[in-house]
């Protein structure tokens, strides 16, 4: 799965629309689709990759659910939050 599939999978299971969630972001109503469309991967790609060579995977875990042992999170920048 890709960086952008895995977007949608999570906008999906979140019961938000890409709008919605564009709008919480602070960016207009279109951009997550815009984002979404564009050829190639979401930024995020690059952070798998480093960690698969680091010796990492990087996995998507909904919050109400346990982290594994040895989990790094990473936190959104305080202007998107």
């Amino acid at each position: 799965m890709n960086t952008n599939e895995a977007i949608r999978t999570m906008v999906e299971e979140s019961g938000y629309s890409q709008r919605a969630l564009s709008v919480e972001l602070g960016h207009s109503a279109t951009w997550l689709s815009s984002t979404l469309h564009r050829p190639g991967d979401s930024e995020c790609g690059t952070v798998a990759a480093i960690a698969r060579i680091a010796g990492y995977s990087l996995v998507l875990v909904p919050r109400d659910r346990p982290l594994p042992v040895g989990s790094l999170v990473i936190e959104p920048p305080s202007d998107n939050v």
